[in-house]
């Protein structure tokens, strides 16, 4: 990153305006200030130097070790202009910092449950990798069309996960292809009635955290090379659990 900034520099002095005043005009001081110092940072670190052409698997753990060292900066993200600061500077560094994991973590949080707090201390750390399942084959994003569904059984007090063909697969999750031990997982609430209740959110476990390998009811794959962040494990996968 720092060494593309620099070659730009000769033709930025050729600019017949002030840049900085031009920054001003579009951002907010403030938000300049906190970018570029979380730039400087991370290019006095060589963890965070170009690696150049690597394979997506030493890629994939290059990104974890710079998840984990972006935790241990601790960069300000208090304020609304410091997140926008903060994910604009990581994603003009590199996509692939834009970790799927952080959004993992962020539904925890809010769920707000006394139980969750020994998985999103031990997550915060990277000691376990986490995905945001919403995304199916047939319906991209639209979260209403969704058909994985999650069946609630009253002997176990727990849920059957279950996606009834191919089109109802999780795709493109981030974390899911290789990574994951955990889901938030969107899927169609059901009761045994055989009512439906709408789309909600389910903390699923996919893989065991030691071996990662997948668990039973679970099938789960990477997406292979894409055309960019190839830092981030993509994966497709189906339940029936």
């Amino acid at each position: 990153m720092a060494g593309s900034i620099n070659a730009l520099d000769a033709y930025r002095k050729r600019a017949s305006f002030e840049v900085a005043r031009l920054k001003q005009l579009i951002e907010p001081k403030e938000i300049i200030e906190h970018r570029e110092s979380i730039w400087e940072t991370l290019a006095r670190d060589p963890l965070f130097f170009d690696p150049g052409e690597v394979l997506s698997d030493e890629y994939q753990k290059l990104m974890i070790k710079r998840n984990k060292r972006l935790v241990e900066y601790n960069f300000a993200t208090d304020t609304p202009a410091e997140r926008y600061a903060y994910s604009t500077a990581l994603f003009a560094h590199d996509v692939s910092n834009l970790s799927p994991h952080s959004m993992f973590v962020d539904v925890l949080k809010r769920a707000n449950k006394p139980h969750f707090a020994s998985l999103i201390e031990t997550a915060q750390n990277y000691r376990v990798l986490g995905c945001f399942a919403l995304t199916e084959i047939a319906h991209g994003s639209n979260s209403k069309a969704l058909r994985t569904t999650a069946t609630y059984d009253p002997t176990t007090q727990g849920f059957i996960i279950h996606s009834p063909d191919i089109e109802a697969a999780k795709c493109w999750v981030g974390n899911l292809g290789k990574v994951a031990s955990f889901a938030i997982l969107f899927a169609q609430l059901c009761t045994p009635d055989g009512a439906h209740h709408g789309v909600h959110q389910f903390l699923v476990p996919l893989r065991d955290t030691h071996t990662l390998k997948t668990l039973p009811g679970v099938i789960a794959g990477d997406m292979g090379v894409k055309l960019g962040m190839n830092g981030v494990s993509n994966g497709r996968g189906r339940s029936h659990f």
